[in-house]
């Protein structure tokens, strides 16, 4: 009986190890070929994402700026400038969306900027982007390995992206997202194929706001 059981969990560590392995090869893979450092590489007059990121969190009882989102700010505004981009759309939870845009006025960006403040989830932000703008060429700005997951997500959604990454970062903070987003390459497959709704009952196609401090 010990000996089933021992077989029984070895087995499904290896089904489990092999669908976390596989989902991160097949999620991963939906950014090569569409991945552009440079912003000469973005189709001009996309609609861009601005994925959301927290401003800053606690460490050591002291409130610091967070690396990661202040790098896709300064990667976001840096394409923005180049002119290709006609509109963004700034997707976070709650009063994040309203910090980004406020935070790429700061940084001199000039196009039109929506505030999505119901993309909760990168999945929200997805979805939500797909049913306003179809018809748009999407590019996604985020850390790389964050951006790979919107765009198998836009393959999903059936609407054409690409994606701008921001810089990683050299903190811890920038490591522990890259180890959640290995975890949240997984979770995006099932969600997938659970038919996953969206966070918030806030119809999907309503709550973009034109930003206009």
């Amino acid at each position: 009986m010990r000996q089933n059981w021992k077989s029984l969990s070895l087995g499904l560590i290896v089904i489990l190890g092999g669908f976390f392995a596989i989902s991160n090869l097949w999620l991963t893979s939906a950014g090569i070929g569409r991945t552009f450092e440079n912003a000469d590489e973005v189709p001009d007059g996309s609609v861009m994402v601005l994925l959301g990121a927290v401003e800053a969190f606690y460490r050591n009882g002291k409130v610091e700026p967070s690396e990661v989102y202040w790098n896709r700010i300064h990667a976001a505004a840096t394409l923005a400038k180049t002119g290709r981009i006609k509109l963004i759309i700034a997707s976070g939870a709650a009063e994040q969306s309203n910090k980004m845009a406020a935070h790429l006025k700061a940084e001199g960006v000039t196009c039109p900027i929506i505030c999505d403040a119901f993309g909760v989830r990168t999945l929200d932000s997805v979805r939500r982007a797909s049913t306003n703008y179809p018809h748009e060429e999407i590019v996604f700005v985020s850390q790389e390995w964050h951006c790979d997951r919107a765009l198998w997500m836009a393959d999903r959604a059936g609407i054409k992206a690409c994606s701008y990454p921001a810089d990683f970062g050299t903190g811890a903070e920038a490591y522990f997202g890259m180890v959640r987003d290995l975890l949240a390459k997984p979770k995006a497959v099932i969600d997938w194929l659970a038919g996953s709704q969206l966070s918030t009952s806030q119809p999907i196609g309503t709550g973009f706001i034109t930003f206009t401090n």
